[in-house]
């Protein structure tokens, strides 16, 4: 890593620690969204510690984000309008687009009776498509 911070997350050092912090608090979270009454019951010590430690990291980044001179993420940006509109946008179509390729590949195997491979050739077509789309449309 270069030594000069300079950015949000330009290359410091110390904008590791939000990165640490929020990775931490993600994997803590997926892991009882995961885990939580398939491999453990809800109640266990295992998945009730796994949530704290995700919610303690995710209060140290917030924490972190307020009170560093360069953080990872400012949360001014959240202000900013054209942000406020374009993250819900891109989240429901992230959403919506793997959904779609979830969706499509049971309803191919299911309702149409065809096999997994089919059904995943059939699916990366459709994943092309929309990525090509998408490539078109940002430009």
């Amino acid at each position: 890593m270069s030594g000069g911070g300079g950015g949000a997350g330009g290359g410091s050092a110390k904008a590791l620690y939000g990165a640490v912090l929020i990775a931490g608090a993600a994997a803590g979270l997926l892991l009882v969204a995961d885990w939580g009454g398939k491999k453990y019951p809800w109640s266990s010590g295992t998945i009730i510690l796994l949530g704290a430690g995700g919610l303690l990291l995710l209060g140290g980044f917030v924490w972190r984000v307020l009170t560093a001179a360069d953080p990872l993420l400012p949360l001014r940006l959240l202000r900013h309008p054209v942000l406020r509109v374009m993250m819900p946008v891109s989240l429901s179509t992230g959403m919506g687009i793997a959904g779609g390729l979830c969706y499509i590949g049971g309803y191919l195997q299911v309702g149409r009776g065809l096999t997994a491979g089919q059904s995943r050739r059939r699916g990366s077509i459709s994943s092309s498509v929309w990525r090509s789309g998408s490539r078109c449309s940002a430009r």
